[in-house]
């Protein structure tokens, strides 16, 4: 391979030199250049017998040429510019040693160029040039120099690698060509030997890289802030080179994590896409504890599912950037009970009470799911049970019977606010018993309804004083439409109002001491009512969004303010 790319060397040098002039005679270009000489190649290896090769010479002076030894000869021995020199040897005699000389060129203003002279002994003598290769698995050709004593040589190669094999064979040299490789990596090993004399032989040692198999990371981009209340997924793309089998897509909260990420995915074969949902990332975020509005940096990755297959190239790891939903600030936080919905279909009470709130579990996985509102820029759990107005599971709830301080605050005038939508029109299909879905009723209590058919499937809020007062209003949900709706128990002044959408629509006389539900019923039920410990009653399907209850009758401009602040 060197003496190929001597040659060019040479070939573009002499082409470049000749352009400037005749070699008899030296221009003023070539004058003023800096003096040049290089003779390539630098070493010439040959056989015992006598034989002649060639020496190239690129040069802009004039240049001459001495030997060391009587049985080397040159011609030309001198010049101007460029050339060829032909080197001839005289048969080496000896039998027990090889003999070097040189070749010295020299010109004036350059360093000499000293070419090195090698005879094999006489005899079974054998060289090759270069003695291994090493290929990638595009494969290639490997040109080989020979040298011996003049006998014939030739070439063995193993049967079982048919990928290597040999063509232009002269007596000097020979070329191997190497197969591309589809596989694994692989060597063989191919012997030159003397046809006369077989034991006299050298080995040539091929490798080959196997089947290059990697992947490229293309998106998402490493520079946007992906909005997860914006969007519903996000794009995952690569290039799969020769990764046979199913893909592992890992993101990871470190760099470094992939042994435990934040979530995986596998991707069937030859797909080289995926999109992973906004949802599921904002779960995974809010069980990190990220929270709401904030950005944060996670990692991904792939890796072959099939642990056999060896990567020749490590596959980089990316930055996602993602940004929780932000979720509607307020100036006024429920003061007795305030629940937000979580992605992972928790809730939380965010008032300064803290108080835990409990999901009572009816199905496995739950019927109640909690996503992000992007219209009203805040969680919204789903409730869904198999009709409206049954009797089960499934809702959130606050078992207050044991918390004197939130029964006398309920007692005493409170206000209790509520964003839904029921997924019933019910002017279109009445519904014959009542429905619930913010309360805390049984024998006593407070909360929000749907009146029965018979009282008109009003939207409706009551509290018991000895019995029940209902503030309806002249509305029947229409299955699409979100009501915002604020009731108050104003015990000072006997009345209980409803708001719907920021405007009273109702107010009823509640002259008597408020009285609690029995105790069995004394819980805050979200998704239906306060039945028994448990199942709830009177369930909907629809969702909340908002569920708070505050310690005091709120004014009108209060709920006025809670209206502007609730409504998209």
């Amino acid at each position: 391979m060197k003496k190929f790319l001597y040659y060019a060397f040479l070939m573009a040098a002499i082409t470049a030199m000749a352009a400037c002039g005749d070699n008899s005679e030296v221009d003023d270009e070539q004058e003023d250049a800096a003096p040049s000489l290089v003779v390539l190649p630098k070493k010439l290896t040959f056989d015992a017998t006598a034989g002649e090769r060639a020496l190239s010479v690129a040069a802009n002076v004039n240049w001459s040429a001495t030997y060391s030894a009587e049985w080397l000869s040159i011609s030309p021995s001198s010049g101007t510019g460029n050339g060829t020199v032909t080197v001839t040897v005289a048969k080496n005699p000896d039998e027990n040693a090889n003999r070097n000389g040189t070749i010295t060129f020299s010109a004036e203003g350059v360093e000499e160029s000293i070419i090195t002279i090698v005879q094999n002994k006489y005899g079974t003598a054998l060289t090759v040039s270069p003695e291994t290769g090493t290929f990638s698995a595009a494969g290639g050709t490997l040109p080989v120099e020979v040298a011996s004593n003049g006998d014939a040589w030739e070439i063995d190669i193993p049967a079982d690698a048919p990928w290597l094999s040999y063509g232009d064979k002269t007596a000097n040299e020979v070329t191997f060509t190497i197969a591309a490789n589809e596989g694994e990596a692989r060597t063989a090993t191919a012997t030159i030997k003397l046809t006369n004399y077989p034991t006299t032989a050298q080995e040539i040692i091929i490798s080959q890289a196997g089947k290059e198999a990697f992947y490229t990371l293309t998106g998402p981009s490493t520079s946007t802030v992906f909005d997860l209340g914006a969007i519903d997924d996000i794009t995952f793309v690569w290039d799969a080179t020769n990764t046979p089998g199913e893909t592992k897509l890992m993101v990871s909260t470190t760099a470094t994590g992939f042994s435990a990420p934040l979530q995986s995915v596998i991707i069937p074969d030859g797909i080289t896409t995926a999109k992973l949902d906004a949802t599921v990332f904002d779960i995974k975020l809010f069980t990190a504890g990220v929270a709401t509005g904030a950005t944060t940096t996670l990692y991904w990755t792939l890796e072959p599912v099939d642990a056999s297959i060896t990567l020749t190239k490590q596959t980089p790891v990316r930055t996602l950037k993602l940004k929780r939903p932000t979720v509607k600030t307020v100036t006024k936080k429920g003061d007795m009970l305030d629940v937000v919905f979580n992605p992972d279909t928790t809730a939380t009470d965010v008032s300064d009470n803290h108080l835990p709130i409990s999901y009572l579990s009816g199905t496995v996985p739950r019927s109640t799911t909690v996503a992000y509102n992007r219209t009203y820029q805040r969680y919204e759990a789903f409730f869904n049970p198999a009709t409206y107005a049954s009797t089960g599971a499934d809702v959130f709830y606050y078992n207050y019977s044991a918390n004197t301080a939130v029964m006398d605050n309920i007692a005493n005038g409170h206000s209790t606010e509520c964003l839904i939508k029921l997924d019933r029109d019910y002017a279109a299909d009445p519904l014959s018993g009542e429905t619930k879905f913010f309360s805390t009723m049984g024998s006593g209590g407070t909360g929000f309804l749907i009146r029965n058919q018979s009282a008109g499937n009003w939207l409706s809020f009551l509290s018991h004083d000895g019995g029940y007062k209902f503030a309806d209003a002249p509305t029947k949900p229409d299955g699409v439409s979100y009501y915002h709706l604020v009731g108050v128990y104003d015990k000072a002044n006997a009345k209980v109002i409803l708001y719907v959408n920021g405007t009273k629509v109702a107010e009823t006389a509640a002259p008597g001491n408020y009285v609690h539900p029995g105790a069995a019923s004394r819980y805050f039920c979200i998704g239906g009512d306060a039945g028994s410990a448990t199942a709830a009653e009177g369930r909907f399907i629809g969702s909340i969004l908002i569920a708070r209850m505050f310690n005091e009758p709120l004014t009108a401009s209060e709920v006025t303010t809670l209206w502007n602040e609730a409504k998209p």
